[in-house]
């Protein structure tokens, strides 16, 4: 049996730890900012499988000092941890050389720079594919479509439509000792019908690669990059108008720079 991972809570650090966190790291309805160490400690420990325990710790516990250099003895979560009270803490920690000499880091870093929200589910490949498409003009990207189906249906009716034509043509010039012997008229209208299905489906595969390049082509030139290059104008939102937009499902990941620290 894995043992539980013991995480101290420090919920005055509101940016890694808020209040509602003590219930639970996840993301609900209930508590729709955790804290994005949390948040992050959740993913990880989800996805190693590995539970976790989470030990509250005393407002006004501060994050660790070294008091004892000569032994070097922390004070605060740090000393927890350093006691085997907690066995990691719910707060990213700067590295220095001091924590580097008691501590071991998971992933050393020296600022927090972004911060990411994660929808409560992440699209599917159809979901996805449909919202690559809405950078695409609609009125264009309707016609091509529209236009690639109508020449798929003439291909396929004229193909079938010369076929019988030319069968009709041969059984007209077929000479008379042909006509008279039905099984060899039958055998050659049978390999004929099959040549030329054969070609009439290689002209319609090339034909229809072609336009497939030719629709891509003019999606990509005339809207993808217009879309691209034209400027947007800047929105400003709050926290919390990115928040209900994500659980409303109209943003499935964000990226705010320095959120945290406006």
């Amino acid at each position: 049996m894995v043992t539980p991972l013991r995480i101290a809570v420090q919920t005055d650090w509101k940016r890694e730890a808020s209040e509602c966190s003590l219930g639970g790291f996840e993301r609900r309805e209930s508590c729709k900012l955790p804290g994005y160490a949390v948040e992050i400690l959740d993913f990880v420990t989800k996805y190693i499988k590995m539970p976790y325990i989470i030990v509250p710790v005393s407002k006004g516990v501060g994050a660790g000092q070294l008091i004892d250099r000569k032994n070097m003895i922390w004070d605060g979560v740090l000393g927890g941890i350093q006691n085997g009270r907690y066995d990691t803490a719910a707060s990213p920690y700067m590295l220095n050389s001091d924590r580097y000499a008691t501590f071991d880091f998971a992933t050393p870093f020296t600022s927090t720079q972004l911060m990411f929200v994660i929808g409560p589910s992440p699209p599917d490949f159809f979901a996805g594919s449909i919202r690559l498409f809405t950078v695409f003009e609609p009125t264009l990207t309707t016609l091509i479509i529209g236009t690639l189906l109508a020449l798929i249906c003439g291909v396929f009716i004229n193909q079938a439509f010369v076929t019988e034509r030319e069968s009709l043509q041969i059984r007209e010039n077929a000479p008379e000792i042909v006509k008279d012997d039905q099984c060899i008229l039958g055998e050659k209208l049978r390999q004929h019908k099959e040549s030329t299905q054969r070609s009439a489906t290689g002209r319609t595969l090339l034909l229809l690669l072609n336009f497939t390049l030719l629709f891509f082509t003019g999606l990509y030139e005339s809207c993808l990059l217009t879309f691209l290059l034209v400027p947007t104008s800047d929105v400003h939102l709050t926290e919390a108008q990115i928040l209900d937009l994500v659980y409303e499902k109209k943003l499935t990941f964000v990226i705010s720079e320095d959120e945290y620290y406006k």
